[in-house]
């Protein structure tokens, strides 16, 4: 017996849609791919400048906040709450309500940057990571105002819990001078 029908080689026939496919595939995808990779890298070089400048209006808010809470750390001088801590405390607290926190924090929250792209320059990743920083700086900020408040709330027997409240407006400024320090650097990165 010479060969059965299974021993045949069947020739496959593959249609022309099924090619077509299969070519924009190959030549549509690296496209995509290319046009991808373009958006994303103009989308950063237009937003972080955008961003850095929202960062820098948060720094100008933060360095309200803590002139305000100079002005408070000003009214509790040591010798006065020794001689007169009733007044000393309650003038500390008027000024202390006077302090607008409300705006760092609208400020810190209209920061938007998108994410870097695969083809972001030193100087852009080196910005970025600042602005990054700089906002995790205005964030401590918020939360060292916020517990200066809390802790000036509560009853203050004496010049140690006056120093822990003294500590909190030190840590405040401290906060927002390396948040400006690391603007100012993003902005002079981005040619600003």
């Amino acid at each position: 017996m010479t060969g059965t029908a299974t021993d045949v080689p069947v020739a496959r026939t593959v249609s022309l849609a099924a090619v077509a496919r299969l070519a924009l595939a190959i030549v549509g995808l690296p496209v995509l791919m290319a046009a991808s990779i373009s958006w994303g890298t103009a989308r950063d070089r237009s937003s972080l400048p955008a961003a850095t400048e929202q960062a820098r209006l948060s720094t100008v808010a933060a360095a309200a906040v803590v002139s305000c809470f100079e002005g408070v750390q000003d009214e509790f001088p040591p010798e006065a709450f020794r001689d007169r801590p009733a007044v000393t405390l309650a003038a500390a607290r008027s000024r202390l309500a006077t302090c607008d926190l409300a705006s760092l924090r609208r400020a810190v929250r209209r920061v938007h940057s998108s994410t870097a792209s695969a083809l972001a320059t030193a100087a852009h990743r080196r910005a970025r990571d600042d602005l990054d920083r700089a906002l995790a700086d205005l964030r401590r900020v918020l939360l060292d105002a916020d517990g200066t408040r809390r802790a000036m709330a509560r009853d203050i027997a004496g010049p140690t819990d006056g120093s822990a409240v003294v500590l909190g407006y030190r840590a405040t400024a401290a906060g927002y001078q390396e948040a400006a320090a690391l603007v100012s650097e993003a902005e002079a990165l981005l040619g600003r």
